[in-house]
């Protein structure tokens, strides 16, 4: 399955855990450290995580300026203003290459994740899916998709 990546995207914070299920089987992906950021992009209905120091990039640069960027930041900064309820304090870029194939390791049975919104004190969350969405990996980048949507109240799905 090839998927192609959009050039944007909002860390809404850092993953703790993820369950998976396929073929009546759950499997616990353990993120014990921060080591994957929770990120959205603009349209809000799609998860991503990405490791929080990704393969082959030393330090995440400043973005570089344009006014076609511009407005693309100002929609994802109200992305993370509707998530957080507060303004972010940075915005960074980092490549990430991948290949050509996702692997499909089932749906999503529940996600827990820390981060900062509502009063900007790091808090645990858990978030069970009603419908389940599907989850795809390719290496350490994990896509889920599917019936997911990012909204002021949280993660719903």
């Amino acid at each position: 399955m090839r998927v192609r990546l959009p050039p944007e995207f909002v860390a809404l914070g850092t993953v703790v855990d993820l369950v998976v299920e396929r073929d009546g089987r759950r499997t616990v992906y353990e993120f014990p450290k921060p080591a994957h950021w929770l990120c959205t992009d603009e349209g809000k209905r799609t998860l991503y995580l990405f490791p929080v120091a990704p393969p082959k990039v030393a330090r995440a640069k400043p973005v570089p300026e344009s006014a076609d960027l511009d407005q693309r930041l100002r929609v994802l900064q109200g992305v993370f203003r509707m998530w957080n309820d507060f303004e972010p304090i940075a915005c960074s870029w980092a490549r990430f290459r991948l290949g050509k194939d996702w692997r499909h390791l089932g749906t999503v049975v529940r996600v827990c994740y820390r981060c900062k919104k509502w009063n900007g004190k790091p808090t645990n969350y858990e978030h069970a899916f009603d419908d389940p969405p599907r989850v795809a990996q390719h290496g350490q980048l994990y896509r889920i998709s599917g019936g997911v949507k990012v909204t002021p109240a949280g993660i719903t799905g």
